[in-house]
């Protein structure tokens, strides 16, 4: 028996009659629709963040959501504990930045969620932050944290989902590919019928000089969100769905000041998130 590469594929010659044994041609990938996108900025983020998201986004990209399959954040992405290198960086408790860490992975939860929405999956499991974060609106948020808030949804297409994520240049870019071809636009909208203004909490500081004040955080306003998902057909409204109602508490404004001995404003109890 005598073999033969003939047009990829390999041959062989058996009683005079050319016989295919197998083929050395890669079969080609299945065709891939971009069935959603979201990107947020990095601007601004400290280089221990940034280290965080990228971490984060290196495992989560690749990953594939199979039809009716629920999606886990923890499970995909784990601990952010220091042995899976996750440093502590910048979030917020009771208005001031401390180190976590995994500081700065909420934008990657926040960033997905939105892909999330867009792409009509089922969101199981999603949780505010405290307080307005600084990646998303209002509302848009995802707020994770280990054994706490998971971030969960179910692929609801006929085919799987294909997560793409990377970091480009100042963005932080997620996709998600499939098969599958939407046969509607999806549409996000937002609702604030209420808005609240910060509070102020002084707190004496004996290093400084009597009467002294310095601002530790400027604070920001709180609100109420509605967010809803419609879908559209030929320009059309087919379905509309609420999808969250949220309260976001605004950031107290904290202020030192030397030489006092009483304190103004209300300062709560103290709360962390992510920022």
């Amino acid at each position: 028996m005598k073999l033969q590469l003939l047009n990829g594929l390999v041959v062989a010659l058996v009683m005079g009659c050319l016989v295919t044994l197998l083929s050395l041609t890669p079969a080609s990938p299945p065709l891939e629709y971009g069935v959603a996108a979201f990107s947020t900025s990095l601007a601004g983020r400290t280089k221990r963040q940034r280290h965080n998201i990228e971490l984060a986004t290196k495992a989560l990209n690749g990953q594939v959501i199979a039809p009716q399959e629920v999606f886990s954040f923890h499970r995909v992405i784990g601990s952010t504990s220091p042995d899976r290198g996750y440093v502590k960086a910048a979030a917020y408790l009771d208005g001031e930045l401390v180190p976590e860490f995994g500081g700065g992975v909420c934008q990657v939860s926040s960033t997905l969620y939105n892909c999330a929405l867009l792409a009509n999956c089922k969101i199981i499991e999603r949780t505010r932050h405290v307080w307005r974060v600084r990646s998303v609106p209002p509302g848009l948020d995802a707020a994770v944290a280990s054994g706490v808030h998971d971030l969960k949804f179910q692929n609801t297409l006929p085919a799987s989902i294909r997560v793409r994520a990377e970091i480009v240049g100042d963005r932080l870019i997620i996709r998600f590919l499939s098969a599958h071809r939407l046969p509607y636009r999806v549409k996000i909208t937002r609702q604030v019928p209420a808005v609240f203004p910060p509070a102020e909490v002084v707190e004496v500081d004996p290093s400084l000089p009597d009467g002294v004040r310095t601002t530790v955080n400027p604070g920001q306003w709180g609100c109420r969100v509605r967010v809803y998902r419609s879908l559209y057909r030929n320009g059309k409204e087919i379905h509309r769905e609420l999808v969250s109602q949220d309260y976001y508490a605004p950031m107290n404004k904290v202020v030192r000041v030397g030489g006092m001995e009483h304190k103004k404003g209300a300062s709560g109890a103290r709360r962390s998130g992510s920022v």
